[in-house]
């Protein structure tokens, strides 16, 4: 690193490293002067000091802990000290570049640069006096493809006759207002940017994460709720209503998941004796025997929309699908509660069910929930009029099992009659 005088010629600023602990140092960037130098170049190399360390710690380029101590000299090019011909504070910014190239293994060899550091916070560069004489000094003695640093509040000093010895030799004269444009120019900052990398990767990973995870909960929480898996899904719902409060779907589905499901299905009987009547599911009687000629009905009255199912296993495993079923009813699932002002008929328009003549323990279940349960449709659909085989037969009783259970916006009843 170059420093260009008003007399012509440069002088070379070197700052060097030494092996001196850390914590015999007082403050990040410590500097020792090899010779005597005048206090206005003092104060200004010790305001280019403050101005690195702001630099490099802003953007990230400085390590927790770290502190350096460097010895300062400025020579000619015999090693011959300068130190005496320095008297203002246009080296500061030379000064502050050496220390920033030399924290950032940057090579300094054909870099020159003039400019007095005016505030050391924000690494500012003031206006100098007779720039003409430095910068063609400079040019003079710098190698090919150098690059000279100057204050771009003198850009109206640079002359044509400057501008033109500097193309002949391909020196770039750059214009700077901040220690921290002069070193982006220099890529100083690069490795700072890099740092920076893994955690914008991280934020970036995060936001994505939060999004997807904003946008799936919903579905997510529908399917394991249509799975019947309604542990699982109030587990999910609790965490993701308290990481999404605005979210009111998802309110909604926890309040459902909450809210006892109340339906009234009402078993109507009309016996061959001639006896008529009907129980409530929940009162209908141990050890009710139907004949071959008795006849039943269903009469659901739902309080809330909800996916009926209703099927009936017999004695020898064989399954009969009472609902839904097109045979029976010509409306299908949903039941909405303003479908029908006196409720549903199952079967429709006055028709009954008849015991299909079969002898044992007939077992009729009846499973309400306020979701589709698309386990047991699938299960249904696969074993209709075909015996049960047993492996089934647990897969099914566990189907309704999970749905039996208070607060899960779902019920389960069971009639069971002895046929004969």
């Amino acid at each position: 690193m170059y420093i260009p005088f008003a007399g012509g010629g440069c002088g070379e600023i070197k700052v060097d490293r030494t092996d001196q602990p850390a914590e015999n140092l007082e403050r990040l960037i410590n500097l020792v002067y090899v010779d005597n130098f005048n206090p206005d170049v003092k104060r200004s190399f010790r305001l280019a000091a403050m101005s690195a360390e702001g630099l490099l710690g802003r953007k990230g380029l400085w390590k927790r802990g770290e502190r350096y101590e460097f010895l300062c000299e400025v020579n000619d090019r015999q090693g011959n000290s300068l130190a005496g011909n320095m008297t203002g504070g246009s080296g500061s910014l030379a000064c502050a570049l050496a220390l920033a190239c030399d924290l950032g293994g940057k090579n300094t060899t054909s870099i020159a640069a003039t400019g007095e550091i005016s505030d050391a916070i924000k690494g500012r560069i003031g206006p100098i006096a007779g720039l003409d004489a430095k910068l063609k000094g400079a040019i003079s003695e710098l190698p090919h493809a150098s690059i000279i640093f100057y204050p771009r509040a003198n850009k109206n000093d640079v002359t044509d006759e400057i501008l033109a010895q500097a193309k002949s030799i391909q020196v770039e004269l750059k214009a700077v207002s901040s220690l921290e444009e002069a070193a982006k120019h220099l890529g100083l900052l690069k490795k700072g940017l890099s740092r920076l990398w893994p955690a914008a990767a991280v934020l970036v990973a995060a936001i994505i994460l939060g999004i997807s995870w904003y946008c799936s909960s919903f579905p997510l929480a529908v399917r394991l709720l249509e799975r019947g898996q309604y542990g699982l899904a109030e587990c999910h719902l609790n965490l993701t209503t308290w990481v999404f409060p605005w979210h009111n779907r998802l309110m909604g589905l926890l309040n459902a998941l909450n809210e006892p499901l109340r339906t009234e299905v009402k078993f109507k009987y009309l016996l061959r004796s001639g006896e008529e009547g009907f129980y409530l599911i929940k009162k209908v009687p141990k050890g009710m025997v139907l004949g071959s000629s008795d006849m039943y009905s269903f009469h659901i009255t739902p309080s809330a929309s909800l996916y009926l199912y209703i099927y009936e296993i017999d004695s020898l495993g064989e399954i009969r699908i009472m609902f839904p079923c097109a045979q029976f009813a010509s409306y299908a699932n949903p039941l909405e509660p303003e479908g029908s002002k006196r409720g549903y008929a199952l079967p429709q328009g006055g028709m009954r069910l008849f015991p299909k003549g079969y002898k044992g323990v007939v077992k009729i279940n009846i499973v309400a929930s306020r979701w589709r349960c698309r386990d047991l449709e699938e299960l249904l659909t696969s074993m209709e009029s075909r015996t049960i085989i047993t492996s089934r037969h647990k897969r099914l009783e566990k189907m309704i099992e999970k749905r039996d259970r208070a607060g899960s916006g779902a019920f389960v009843k069971r009639v069971v009659y002895w046929g004969k």
